[in-house]
Protein backbone atom coordinates (compact mmCIF):
# COMPACT_ATOMS: atom_id res chain seq x y z
CA UNK A 1 0.00 0.00 0.00
CA UNK A 2 2.73 2.28 0.83
CA UNK A 3 4.21 1.58 -2.57
CA UNK A 4 0.99 2.55 -4.20
CA UNK A 5 0.70 5.71 -2.12
CA UNK A 6 4.23 6.74 -3.00
CA UNK A 7 3.55 6.02 -6.69
CA UNK A 8 0.47 8.23 -6.55
CA UNK A 9 2.46 11.02 -4.85
CA UNK A 10 5.18 10.74 -7.48
CA UNK A 11 2.58 10.94 -10.21
CA UNK A 12 1.06 14.06 -8.58
CA UNK A 13 4.47 15.71 -8.31
CA UNK A 14 5.24 14.97 -11.93
CA UNK A 15 1.84 16.34 -12.90
CA UNK A 16 2.41 19.52 -10.91
CA UNK A 17 5.91 19.86 -12.37
CA UNK A 18 4.66 19.46 -15.93
CA UNK A 19 1.76 21.83 -15.26
CA UNK A 20 4.09 24.51 -13.86
CA UNK A 21 6.47 24.07 -16.84
CA UNK A 22 3.54 24.43 -19.27
CA UNK A 23 2.34 27.48 -17.37
CA UNK A 24 5.80 29.06 -17.50
CA UNK A 25 6.14 28.42 -21.24
CA UNK A 26 2.71 29.98 -21.83
CA UNK A 27 3.74 33.01 -19.77
CA UNK A 28 6.99 33.34 -21.72
CA UNK A 29 5.22 33.17 -25.09
CA UNK A 30 2.62 35.69 -23.98
CA UNK A 31 5.37 38.05 -22.78
CA UNK A 32 7.31 37.83 -26.03
CA UNK A 33 4.74 39.60 -28.25
CA UNK A 34 4.27 42.36 -25.73
CA UNK A 35 8.02 42.87 -25.57
CA UNK A 36 8.13 42.84 -29.38
CA UNK A 37 5.27 45.32 -29.40
CA UNK A 38 7.20 47.53 -27.04
CA UNK A 39 10.27 47.45 -29.26
CA UNK A 40 8.31 47.87 -32.51
CA UNK A 41 6.00 50.61 -31.23
CA UNK A 42 8.63 53.38 -31.33
CA UNK A 43 9.72 52.22 -34.79
CA UNK A 44 6.11 52.39 -35.98
CA UNK A 45 5.70 55.92 -34.59
CA UNK A 46 8.94 56.97 -36.28
CA UNK A 47 7.72 55.55 -39.61
CA UNK A 48 4.41 57.45 -39.23
CA UNK A 49 6.27 60.69 -38.54
CA UNK A 50 8.49 60.11 -41.58
CA UNK A 51 5.43 59.54 -43.78
CA UNK A 52 3.82 62.76 -42.52
CA UNK A 53 7.04 64.68 -43.15
CA UNK A 54 7.19 63.27 -46.67
CA UNK A 55 3.60 64.35 -47.40
CA UNK A 56 4.37 67.87 -46.11
CA UNK A 57 7.48 68.04 -48.28
CA UNK A 58 5.50 66.79 -51.27
CA UNK A 59 2.94 69.60 -50.80
CA UNK A 60 5.73 72.17 -50.54
CA UNK A 61 7.34 70.78 -53.65
CA UNK A 62 4.06 70.93 -55.59
CA UNK A 63 3.57 74.56 -54.57
CA UNK A 64 7.13 75.40 -55.56
CA UNK A 65 6.59 73.63 -58.88
CA UNK A 66 3.30 75.45 -59.67
CA UNK A 67 4.57 78.91 -58.77
CA UNK A 68 7.14 79.26 -61.60
CA UNK A 69 4.64 77.86 -64.12
CA UNK A 70 2.05 80.47 -63.19
CA UNK A 71 4.70 83.21 -63.22
CA UNK A 72 5.81 82.09 -66.68
CA UNK A 73 2.24 82.18 -68.00
CA UNK A 74 1.66 85.68 -66.59
CA UNK A 75 4.94 86.89 -68.07
CA UNK A 76 4.14 85.42 -71.48
CA UNK A 77 0.69 87.05 -71.45
CA UNK A 78 2.21 90.42 -70.58
CA UNK A 79 4.87 90.14 -73.25
CA UNK A 80 2.31 89.13 -75.89
CA UNK A 81 0.15 92.11 -74.88
CA UNK A 82 3.14 94.42 -75.30
CA UNK A 83 3.91 92.93 -78.71
CA UNK A 84 0.32 93.40 -79.85
CA UNK A 85 0.34 97.08 -78.90
CA UNK A 86 2.19 98.64 -81.83
CA UNK A 87 2.14 102.16 -80.41
CA UNK A 88 4.48 101.24 -77.54
CA UNK A 89 7.10 99.79 -79.85
CA UNK A 90 7.34 102.86 -82.06
CA UNK A 91 9.43 105.86 -81.07
CA UNK A 92 7.67 109.06 -80.02
CA UNK A 93 8.50 110.82 -83.30
CA UNK A 94 6.72 108.15 -85.34
CA UNK A 95 3.68 108.15 -83.06
CA UNK A 96 2.95 111.82 -83.68
CA UNK A 97 2.21 111.61 -87.40
CA UNK A 98 0.48 114.92 -87.83
CA UNK A 99 0.30 118.19 -86.04
CA UNK A 100 -0.72 118.37 -82.44
CA UNK A 101 -4.34 119.02 -81.55
CA UNK A 102 -5.16 122.56 -80.53
CA UNK A 103 -7.04 123.18 -77.31
CA UNK A 104 -10.19 125.26 -77.94
CA UNK A 105 -10.27 128.64 -76.22
CA UNK A 106 -14.07 128.85 -75.95
CA UNK A 107 -16.90 126.30 -76.06
CA UNK A 108 -18.04 125.28 -79.51
CA UNK A 109 -21.52 126.46 -80.50
CA UNK A 110 -23.75 125.04 -83.20
CA UNK A 111 -23.76 127.19 -86.29
CA UNK A 112 -27.10 128.84 -87.10
CA UNK A 113 -27.04 127.86 -90.76
CA UNK A 114 -26.64 124.19 -90.00
CA UNK A 115 -29.43 124.29 -87.40
CA UNK A 116 -31.88 125.97 -89.80
CA UNK A 117 -31.16 123.42 -92.52
CA UNK A 118 -31.47 120.36 -90.28
CA UNK A 119 -34.58 121.29 -88.28
CA UNK A 120 -37.14 121.14 -91.17
CA UNK A 121 -35.59 117.86 -92.32
CA UNK A 122 -35.98 116.41 -88.82
CA UNK A 123 -39.56 117.66 -88.57
CA UNK A 124 -40.54 116.08 -91.89
CA UNK A 125 -38.92 112.78 -90.90
CA UNK A 126 -40.73 112.75 -87.53
CA UNK A 127 -44.14 113.40 -89.09
CA UNK A 128 -43.47 110.78 -91.78
CA UNK A 129 -42.58 108.17 -89.18
CA UNK A 130 -45.75 108.95 -87.16
CA UNK A 131 -48.03 108.64 -90.21
CA UNK A 132 -46.21 105.50 -91.37
CA UNK A 133 -46.72 103.78 -88.02
CA UNK A 134 -50.40 104.74 -88.00
CA UNK A 135 -50.83 103.47 -91.56
CA UNK A 136 -49.20 100.12 -90.71
CA UNK A 137 -51.34 99.65 -87.57
CA UNK A 138 -53.93 97.04 -88.59
CA UNK A 139 -55.75 96.50 -85.30
CA UNK A 140 -59.56 96.36 -85.28
CA UNK A 141 -61.02 99.27 -83.33
CA UNK A 142 -64.64 99.71 -84.47
CA UNK A 143 -67.43 97.50 -85.79
CA UNK A 144 -66.98 99.13 -89.19
CA UNK A 145 -63.44 97.76 -89.25
CA UNK A 146 -64.89 94.29 -88.68
CA UNK A 147 -67.40 94.61 -91.51
CA UNK A 148 -64.74 95.97 -93.78
CA UNK A 149 -62.47 93.05 -92.97
CA UNK A 150 -65.01 90.27 -93.19
CA UNK A 151 -67.10 91.86 -95.96
CA UNK A 152 -70.23 90.74 -94.13
CA UNK A 153 -72.83 92.54 -92.09
CA UNK A 154 -72.16 92.21 -88.41
CA UNK A 155 -74.99 93.37 -86.13
CA UNK A 156 -74.11 96.06 -83.63
CA UNK A 157 -74.62 95.38 -79.95
CA UNK A 158 -77.67 97.74 -79.86
CA UNK A 159 -79.30 95.75 -82.63
CA UNK A 160 -78.85 92.50 -80.73
CA UNK A 161 -80.55 93.98 -77.65
CA UNK A 162 -83.44 95.23 -79.76
CA UNK A 163 -83.93 91.78 -81.29
CA UNK A 164 -83.93 90.14 -77.84
CA UNK A 165 -86.65 92.45 -76.69
CA UNK A 166 -88.67 91.71 -79.82
CA UNK A 167 -88.44 87.92 -79.37
CA UNK A 168 -90.85 86.72 -76.66
CA UNK A 169 -89.33 84.26 -74.24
Amino acid sequence: MQANASAVQDAQRQLELKTSRALQSVKKTSRRPSSKRRTLSPELEAAKADAQDLSREERRYNVMEREPKSNRSVTSRCSSAKKSCACEQQPAEQRARGRQAEIPKSPLAASGRRTWIMSPIGLVLAVGVAFGLDYMNDTIKTPEDVTRRLEAAVPRPRTVRARRQAIPC
